[in-house]
C-alpha cells in the first residue's frame, strides 16, 4: 500500500469486494474497509473507520480516487483523520 509499517493496524479486511458500503459512511468501488490503528481488530458487525482501494469515500475524508481514506494509517495507537492518501491511476 505504501503506508508506513506500524502506522496502521494489520487486521483482516472488513467487507472486501466491489461496490461495498461499510458502517460510518465508508465506501469503495473496489477494496475493503478497516479500523483506526488504536482500535483492536473487529468483526464486520462492528464499525469501520476507513476505506482502502479504488473509488473511495470515507468518514471525515474527501473522495479519493485510489489509496486510503483519512483514518486508515494515522499512526500506531492513534485515531485521527490525518492520513488520507491518494494515488494517481
Amino acid at each position: 500500500l505504501g503506508a508506513t509499517p506500524g502506522s496502521y493496524r494489520a487486521c483482516p479486511m472488513l467487507f472486501p469486494g466491489f461496490n461495498l458500503e461499510c458502517p460510518d459512511n465508508n465506501k469503495a468501488r473496489w477494496g475493503f474497509c478497516a479500523n483506526c490503528p488504536s482500535n483492536s481488530c473487529q468483526s464486520e458487525s462492528s464499525d469501520a473507520d476507513a476505506a482502502v482501494g479504488i473509488g473511495l469515500k470515507g468518514q471525515s475524508s474527501p473522495p479519493v480516487g485510489a489509496g486510503w481514506t483519512s483514518y486508515f494509517a494515522s499512526g500506531g495507537g492513534t485515531c485521527s483523520a490525518t492520513s488520507e492518501t491518494h494515488r494517481d491511476v
